[in-house]
């Protein structure tokens, strides 16, 4: 499955991909240890993982989410 997504981001803030809303035992994160360690433009995720890291800039941003590939990308509007 493969979702595109436009959403305002704080910049350096942190955020999670939640395919059910308002549940956070279908979370999705990070694939490193701890958590923001992820690159900002697009990188590898998995279920029950760590927060992401949001670019630097406050925006709006198009972020695209590849469930079977494993990964997502983070575009700024």
């Amino acid at each position: 499955m493969h979702i595109n997504q436009t959403l305002p981001l704080i910049g350096g803030g942190s955020y999670l991909l939640l395919p059910v809303n308002g549940s956070w035992n279908a979370k999705y994160g990070g694939t490193g240890s701890s958590n923001n360690s992820n690159n900002v433009n697009g990188d590898d995720f998995k279920f029950g993982g760590s927060d992401l890291l949001a670019p630097a800039e406050n925006g709006n941003y198009k972020i695209e989410i590849d469930f079977q590939r494993g990964k997502f990308t983070v575009t700024k509007l």
